[in-house]
């Protein structure tokens, strides 16, 4: 070794569209250097990989007589890489992984098709899931279950098959593995070339023997990849843990490829450097350590340590912030509290739910590379980008117009500090031409689709002003969502297309300061190398925190995964003095299924799990407690006094450091010392830099000269308009802000918020600003509703809707939640505005239920609140979720034979829940429990948690109250008042395109009729003026009202008409009241959709209301039938309510099939997981799987439906709502009929029943010797018949016992044209073994 040749240690972040790299070189005299470089991701004419060239080039600016410019890369004197990439995300969305096979408990091969079964998109008629990864699934032939405390205390002795798993669990293998059937069909997945295997089995985050096994067996027959769920991520929840070790089987082995090309490009393998990629936890792990699961957030990951490090070093360790990392593609928002910086094991991405470690990141499809559109008179920014090749069209191969572009023409970019890296030769600058060219002709038809003139600038910059807030939104979300205060942080921006938006951004949040690292561009890189290697360990748990081995459970589970994080650090080089174990407890309220990962203090480390010592069980469980109940009060706002704390989850994060515990100790205590306010500038006086030059720039007042400065560490303040130029970064510096270095280089920016001022005279560019702002309030409404909320209905079926409307109570905004609640809050309001007038006062809120009042069903319940300006209500906002029970005959309120509204539950015209500033719950106790009162019928069986799920929806209303006041003192009341009637005349005109086009298509009169199985008649007429899209929906001739619960509220009718003509929009227009201007609805009173005040209506709002819509779209020629009802279950008992609705089939249309599991129309709500169904519940899941061959056939294929089966394990009243049980879905345009449902029960023969009935264990034997998912009659080993089948028909109340099965097939979606001869599949097949 040469020893006058200089050490690099080298990071590199690899992006979506730029590559950085940042240098660490040390030389001989042990002085340092950084160095930096930017290069394109993706340049396959210039180089093979761009992290590699990245590092040759560093290394050659020092040693290039050592480093070749082309070849192996010699590595003799690097000692380090650090990389976090996008390798792995990049595979996840464009589908491009290894090949895979997965192991699922038998009746589960479909569930990473299912998934949650709600569909991504509420308003597209082609419904597009994201594909299953794995190539094929195959079933192991097992089950086990989970025993709750309580049976295992009432149960002496145990059964043989019990075991107890820890301290935690008591799992009962209710059927052994079956080895041999599994061997089998594993040989047949490797024989077709697959090499990786992904396992995951009910309730092994509990017992995995099971999981152990197969992975024996796979090993043996040679597959080189096993990705076990209950190593991955050992957590109760099947859906996300199966997707996890799914996502992982796909992405290690490609991952493990890249690495070994990546190598591969060095001498000796790279032999003698240290390779360290980032997680998606935010810490570095070895290459061989580097699994698909925990990469999916590398590239994000790296740029939130470097925010979060980089702003304490600058900023004092109590700096709060808020990250923006915008890139090419997209920006991800984070937030640090000091260097702390925010996790979450569970998210979703990609429409994929993971159970993976990972820093909390909103990511929104707004970067430099975001495609701008024009739809429907609105500016659009995204989601779609151009990537990096071939990039935006300033980049000078071809590309769309983008964020970038707009930015270039309206000056916010210096181009002469830009690297020649563009046109098709790399050589070339970039082309601001090019960028003109294409916003000249968008600009050309702007001004035509508005009448009036426009500037390429004017529309350049609306397009900039839409992108910003664009970004706005996450960041509210992950700040005021969350009850931190957006103001109360600094603004951190990084990313190289961060400092043209940052000032604006900063401003529209009430953000006075903005801080840039002085690598701000390549921070991502910089945080890569700030960053420790880390070890993390979780462990699932079941501990009551009051128990009495409490203590000695948790420090159990803590001392095992802590041992095996840190021997892991040792391994890797680090000795004790230099390794950090951090502990967390996730703990939740019982009975709730939201939990908080609470770190423990150093009490807890130092005391019990390293010395095995303790301050006494109380003592350390009481902080275990505050410390969960501080967290919990902070987060949501209150505390469940009743409810019992468990413990979930224990997690161990391992750091190794490169600083001592002693040292680390005394910088501490340094920082406590010298604990002093930072002053706001430099302490050293600096002079304002000298302009290098001066530049032409489009502000908000058109063109001005500015000054354009280069950042340094020397620079005094500078006043804007400024454009500052730096390594990699453009910052615009607009009007009434400031800007200076501190010593340490970094710049800092103090602006102060302007409001500006416009007109109520309608302009487009404002109009996108508000459809963002008000669809903004509506999300952060649906946040706080479901992080307050503690029912399972609300909390994780999400069966809740918000909404904002005008002072007429007409909707102008909704999140995307459950379309039936959509149109009939409106009128809810209606009927209360026009009930109290002037007697509805400041400060009440209202509640609602009763469907003659603008209700949907009784469990929806409605919670209203004025908005008052001046003494006159000038908004509303309002808020509906399902309640799990409100009384009535049956568990769920849901009974399918009621004959009068009295029997579904408390049905409650209006009550003033909130009066005088006080929630007013002895009076909603009163009417909740008062069905109680009647002959067979009880009150609310799920009281405690509709009065918290009430308060949840009070602090909806109150955020959205707050968030409209902001709006408010921001633009002013006639401003906002008038944008919210032109965001209905926008949906109104495009509501008259739509039938315009229908008429156009298919004829001015469109008749259509389709039946209830009960024969209920459904009749529509629907006449469109061809010239002004006018329409006539009659409904005349439909059906009388009937003495059962299929009546359909007339609100619901509008829900219906109104979600139909948003989705025949097909664009992105906010669903509001102007979709019903062009509309007339004529409907006859006492009919079944129109029905009397005192009818039952259960059933239509769950099973009408998705005719209704079927007949609606037919009509249109939209689409075919789906498959027709939201098939609801009930089950429970005096105690307990479970409620769930269960997708289908959807119909195919003119161009595309429709789509498999996945609910339709008029219901998105999300399937409970079977490990919680499980657990909490005296059920088995028996399977879940796709119904194949249900979608009815055609050019296009309906959609198929799914087969559900539960075993009841105790005494149960079950209800089943369900249609399309006698009359099938139709198909389009001479289509197939879809197959409609079935539902079936199973019941044991009486000398059966009088054995099962002493225990389920006994019954559970019989059923473990017998076929365990067969669908027909049962049978033990003996060839004796254990049940008889019989047909429960689509409605029922049942009175099952404990043993007895329900089986619920949900019915197809129709086809469209009829059907052609086959073709020959080219795109190959997929191979389904052992299904």
């Amino acid at each position: 070794m040469n020893l006058k040749y200089p050490r690099f240690r080298i990071s590199v972040d690899r992006g979506g569209t730029f590559t950085d790299v940042v240098g660490d070189v040390t030389f001989e005299d042990g002085t340092t250097h950084w160095k930096t470089l930017k290069l394109l991701s993706c340049d396959p004419q210039h180089y093979p990989d761009a992290p590699s060239e990245g590092i040759r080039r560093i290394m050659r600016c020092y040693i290039p007589d050592v480093v070749p410019a082309r070849g192996l890369i010699e590595n003799e004197y690097l000692d380090e890489v650090r990389m976090g990439t996008t390798v792995a995300t990049n595979a996840l969305l464009e589908h491009n992984g290894e090949r895979s096979v997965m192991v699922l408990t038998e009746g589960f091969a479909d569930i990473l098709d299912i998934r949650d079964q709600a569909r991504p998109s509420i308003f597209a008629l082609h419904i597009k899931k994201n594909p299953v990864l794995a190539e094929c699934t195959v079933e192991a032939k097992e089950r086990v279950r989970i025993i709750s405390l309580k049976e295992a205390r009432s149960t002496i002795p145990w059964p043989k098959e019990w075991i107890k798993c820890g301290e935690s669990y008591i799992a009962d293998v209710v059927r052994p593995l079956e080895k041999d059937d599994l061997r089998q069909k594993l040989q047949k997945a490797y024989n077709d070339g697959i090499r990786s295997v992904g396992v995951s089995l009910l309730h092994s985050y509990a017992y995995s023997k099971h999981e152990e096994e197969v992975k024996e067996i796979a090993k043996g027959i040679g597959f080189t990849n096993i990705s076990l769920s209950s190593e991955l991520m050992a957590l109760m929840k099947y859906v996300p843990r199966s997707t996890t070790a799914s996502v992982d089987a796909y992405l290690t082995p490609l991952i493990f490829n890249y690495i070994r090309s990546f190598r591969a490009n060095f001498k000796h393998n790279m032999l003698g450097t240290r390779l360290y990629f980032m997680q998606s936890d935010g810490g570095l792990t070895s290459a061989d350590d580097f699994f698909g699961f925990r990469s999916v957030l590398s590239g994000p990951a790296g740029g939130v340590m470097g925010c979060a490090r980089c702003a304490v070093q600058d900023l004092g360790e109590h700096v709060q912030v808020v990250g923006i990392d915008m890139g090419g593609t997209s920006t991800d928002v984070s937030r640090c509290d000091g260097e702390s910086v925010s996790h979450i094991v569970e998210s979703e991405i990609s429409g994929i739910q993971l159970h993976a470690p990972q820093v909390r990141v909103h990511t929104v499809a707004a970067g430099g590379g975001s495609l701008l559109k024009w739809e429907n008179g609105i500016f659009c920014v995204g989601p779609g980008s151009a990537g990096s090749h071939p990039g935006p069209a300033c980049y000078g191969k071809g590309g769309p117009l983008t964020v970038t572009d707009a930015n270039l023409v309206l000056g916010h970019l210096n181009t002469e500090f830009f690297p020649r890296v563009f046109g098709l030769h790399a050589d070339e600058p970039l082309h601001v031409n090019a960028a003109k060219a294409l916003f000249e002709t968008l600009t050309e038809k702007i001004a035509n689709d508005t009448g009036k003139p426009w500037t390429v600038e004017e529309v350049a910059h609306a397009f900039v002003v839409v992108a910003n807030e664009t970004m706005c939104r996450p960041i509210r979300n992950i700040t005021e969502a969350n009850g931190y205060s957006c103001p109360s942080h600094t603004l951190a921006v990084f990313g190289g297309a961060g400092g043209q938006h940052a000032c604006a951004i900063a401003r529209s949040l009430g953000m006075a300061r903005i801080y840039f690292h002085p690598l701000a561009s390549l921070l991502s890189a910089v945080g890569v190398s700030m960053t420790d290697i880390v070890q993390e360990r979780i462990s699932s748990s079941q501990i009551y925190i009051n128990q009495k081995n409490a203590e000695a459970a948790i420090q159990e589970q803590f001392r095992s995964i802590a041992t095996s994080a840190k021997e892991e650090l040792q391994r890797l080089g680090f000795d004790d003095d230099h390794i950090v174990l951090e502990h967390y407890l996730s703990m939740r309220y019982e009975g709730t299924s939201t939990s908080i990962m609470v770190l423990l203090d150093g009490t807890f480390e130092d005391q019990t799990v390293e010395s095995g010592e303790s301050d006494g069980a109380g003592n350390l469980m009481h902080r275990v407690k505050a410390n969960f109940t501080h967290c919990y009060e902070q987060q949501f706002g209150f505390l469940l006094m009743k409810r019992e704390i468990m413990v979930d989850a224990v997690r161990v994060r391992g750091r190794g450091v490169q600083i001592g515990k002693e040292a680390r100790a005394r910088i501490a205590q340094q920082k406590q010392n010298s604990a002093v306010h930072q002053p706001p500038y430099s302490t050293r006086v600096k002079l304002a830099p000298r302009p290098i030059s001066t530049m032409k720039t489009y502000l908000s007042n058109g063109w001005e000269t500015v000054n354009v400065y280069i950042v340094n560490a020397d620079n005094g303040p500078v006043e804007g308009p400024a454009v500052l130029v730096g390594k990699g970064t453009s910052i615009l510096l607009e009007s009434n802000s400031i800007a200076y270095t501190n010593d340490s280089g970094s710049l800092i920016i103090h602006t102060s918020q302007l409001i500006e001022k416009i007109s109520t005279a309608l302009h487009p560019l404002h109009l996108s600003i508000f459809s963002h702002r008000f669809m903004s309030i509506a999300e952060q409404m649906g946040n706080a509703l479901q992080r307050t909320s503690i029912s399972t209905n609300i909390k994780e079926r999400l069966d809740f809707s918000c909404a904002i409307f005008d002072k007429n109570g007409n909707l102008v905004a909704n999140a995307p939640h459950i379309p039936v609640h959509l149109g009939a809050m409106g009128a809810a309001i209606r009927w209360q505005r026009e009930y109290y007038g002037d007697q509805w006062r400041e400060g009440e809120m209202l509640l609602s239920n009763h469907p003659a009042c603008g209700g949907s069903h009784l469990p929806d319940i409605t919670v209203m609140s004025p908005f008052f300006f001046r003494g006159e209500v000038i908004f509303y906002v309002a808020s509906r979720g399902h309640h799990a029970d409100v009384g009535g005959t049956t568990p769920g309120s849901m009974p399918p034979f009621s004959k009068t509204l009295q029997e579904e539950g408390a049905a409650i015209k209006t009550v003033k829940l909130i009066e005088d500033g006080i929630f007013q719950e002895e009076r909603i106790r009163e009417l909740l429990l008062k069905p109680g009162k009647c002959t067979r019928m009880s009150g609310c069986r799920t009281l405690e948690d509709s009065i918290s799920d009430l308060h949840a929806q009070v602090a909806a209303n109150k955020r959205g109250m707050q968030l409209l006041k902001e709006l408010m003192e921001t633009y002013g009341y006639e401003v906002v008042q008038a944008y919210m009637g032109y965001i209905q005349d926008l949906a109104e005109a495009s509501a008259r395109d739509a039938l315009k086009r229908v008429a156009k298509f298919y004829g001015t009169t469109l008749p259509s009729v389709d039946y209830m199985d009960d024969g209920s008649e459904i009749r529509l007429k629907i006449e469109i003026d061809p010239e002004t899209g006018s329409s006539c929906f009659d409904f005349t001739g439909t059906s009388s009202q009937v003495l059962n619960s299929t009546n359909c509220p007339t609100a619901v009718v509008y829900s219906a008409i109104i979600y139909c003509i948003r989705c025949i929009v097909d664009a992105d227009i906010p669903l509001n009241q102007g979709c019903m201007r062009p509309i007339r609805v004529v409907l006859e009173r006492g009919s079944i959709l129109s029905p009397d005040d005192e009818l039952p209506v259960v059933a239509g709002n769950v099973l009408t209301s998705q005719r209704v819509t079927d007949v609606i779209f037919t009509a249109l020629r939209a689409v075919a039938c789906s498959h027709g009802c939201m098939n609801n279950f009930t089950m429970g008992s005096s105690d307990v309510a479970y409620y769930e609705t269960i997708c289908g089939g959807s119909g195919a249309g003119d161009g595309f099939n429709g789509a498999s599991a996945v609910h339709t129309h008029m219901t998105n709500t999300r399937m409970t997981d079977p490990e919680i169904l499980e657990t909490r519940y005296p059920v088995i899941l028996r399977f879940f799987r796709i119904r194949r061959g249900s979608g009815g056939k055609g050019k296009y294929k309906g959609g198929d439906g799914v087969v559900r089966s539960f075993l009841f394990l105790q005494d149960l009243t079950a209800v089943l709502l369900t249609e399309r049980r006698v009359l099938e879905p139709k198909g389009l345009f001479g289509g197939g009929n879809g197959m409609k449902g079935l539902n079936m029960v199973y019941v044991p023969n009486e000398d059966t029943a009088a054995r099962w009935s002493v225990s389920p264990q006994e019954m559970l034997h019989d059923v473990r010797r017998g076929e365990w998912t067969r669908e027909e009659e049962t049978r033990s080993s003996d060839g004796c018949a254990v049940y008889r089948a019989r047909n429960a028909g689509g409605k029922n109340v049942l009175a099952v016992r404990c043993g007895d099965i329900l089986t619920i097939h949900t019915g197809g979606g129709g086809g469209c044209y009829p059907e052609e001869a086959k073709q020959e599949n080219k795109r190959g097949t997929i191979h389904d073994y052992g299904v």
